[in-house]
């Protein structure tokens, strides 16, 4: 019998040891991204990779390390502290993150959403010699790494020459541990979930223009059509995701509010579920509410739990998408496609790779409620919906399928580290 060798050995080259890092990561989780990480790692352990994740305490009351999982990292960053408080917050997340990659002991580090989470890290990965890979389905990188206020602080001009020398003395003996950000990311290895994300980072100015883009996937066991239980009754309308102004929830109210105008009391309903991120916009979307006299269309349903996903779509005949920015790529939008419900939405972003006007959708200028309220007259036409529901379905089936998706970032990352050993034996660095 042959003796069993670990993931990433010489002998067993397919199968990889992985440190993933990531912001936030479920059960504690505000979005997509942390979703689509959780889908990446459950994949790539049940091929047979060894996966560690690093990510925040976001959740928790104080740092907690499962099994394969380190939620050791303080999420948020405070954007203001004196130089002495950044030092000792840069040396835990630093520390946090020795132990993961001594626990890891990783062939590749996958990078997901670092927002929030301090990016010297980004520059720590790079140290480790390894290579890492980038996956971007959102702009929370920026040029320098100008959010992060630790690498912004050392990026910024000391002033009068002495503290320049001051400065830069200080910086260097730093570097030796805490990464300040003294040399570039190496991006090489990255890949986008849409080409419109990936054209806004080129415009930004990271070399990234021939990157892969690897478009995120839905199960379609788990979001499939069931027969619509709703015979009766107002059409009811879902909008599924943050309650945070570029989500555009307004829009959908104002509609609304124009539709009331024309006659459609009794005719649609609205569902809304969601956190509310903005406290502040929140309260705007309710008084718009009242004013409109909107009360008994709408109804609030908070933050859903993933699992019940599906039974949300089934209980709704129209998802709304009526974001109004560059939106990279909605997990939410190929969901309901998948179980069977027309969409009406905006092509900002990554969407207008995804919807086709009067094909599988309806679609809208973000922020114009006027043309929302018009596709909303047109949806509820039964025969219309259900024709956009079948070919919504077919897109998700022919371009999204969850399992051919994770295929692909497995193979991404495989490529990744046989690259990066043929480099070594080749005496390449």
């Amino acid at each position: 019998m042959r003796p069993a060798t670990r993931p990433g050995s010489a002998s067993d080259p397919k199968r990889l040891r992985v440190l993933v890092l990531t912001n936030l990561y479920p059960p504690h989780y505000i979005g997509g991204y942390e979703l689509v990480c959780l889908d990446v790692v459950n994949y790539l352990r049940s091929r047979g990779h060894a996966v560690t994740v690093l990510t925040s305490t976001y959740g928790l009351v104080g740092p907690q390390i499962e099994e394969g999982v380190h939620r050791t990292l303080a999420f948020p960053t405070p954007p203001m502290l004196s130089l002495g408080e950044q030092i000792r917050r840069e040396w835990q997340h630093y520390r946090a993150f020795r132990r993961a990659l001594a626990d890891a002991a990783p062939d590749v580090i996958h990078l997901f959403n670092l927002y929030g989470v301090p990016q010297s890290l980004l520059h720590a990965a790079h140290r480790t010699g390894l290579p890492v890979v980038y996956d971007f389905s959102a702009e929370w990188l920026s040029p320098q790494c100008a959010d992060d206020p630790w690498l912004r602080f050392w990026a910024m001009p000391a002033g009068r020459p002495h503290r320049k020398v001051a400065k830069a003395i200080v910086r260097r003996l730093l570097d030796r541990r805490l990464p300040t950000g003294r040399e570039s990311l190496d991006l090489s290895r990255c890949y986008f979930t849409s080409k419109r994300i990936r054209e806004i980072f080129v415009s930004k100015g990271f070399p990234v223009a021939g990157a892969a883009i690897i478009y995120r996937g839905v199960d379609l066991r788990r979001f499939h059509p069931v027969p619509r239980r709703f015979p009766d009754g107002p059409l009811r309308l879902l909008f599924a995701g943050r309650l945070t102004k570029d989500k555009g929830l307004h829009t959908v109210i104002e509609a609304l509010g124009l539709l009331a105008k024309t006659g459609a009391e009794g005719r649609v309903s609205l569902s809304v579920a969601g956190p509310e991120q903005d406290a502040g916009y929140a309260r705007e979307v309710h008084r718009a509410i009242q004013v409109s006299r909107l009360d008994t269309w709408v109804r609030y349903l908070g933050l859903i739990p993933w699992d019940r996903m599906p039974e949300l779509y089934h209980d709704h005949e129209v998802y709304l998408l009526p974001s109004i920015f560059e939106e990279p790529f909605s997990i939410g939008l190929l969901e309901a496609m998948a179980s069977g419900l027309p969409v009406v939405g905006t092509t900002a972003g990554g969407s207008r790779e995804v919807l086709v006007e009067g094909e599988n959708s309806l679609t809208f200028p973000a922020g114009d409620a006027a043309a929302l309220a018009a596709q909303l007259w047109r949806v509820l036409d039964p025969n219309l919906r259900a024709r956009l529901a079948v070919a919504g379905r077919r897109t998700v089936e022919e371009r999204f399928p969850l399992e051919r998706i994770l295929s692909q970032i497995e193979a991404f990352l495989q490529d990744a580290v046989a690259q990066h050993r043929a480099g070594r034996q080749g005496g390449v660095r």
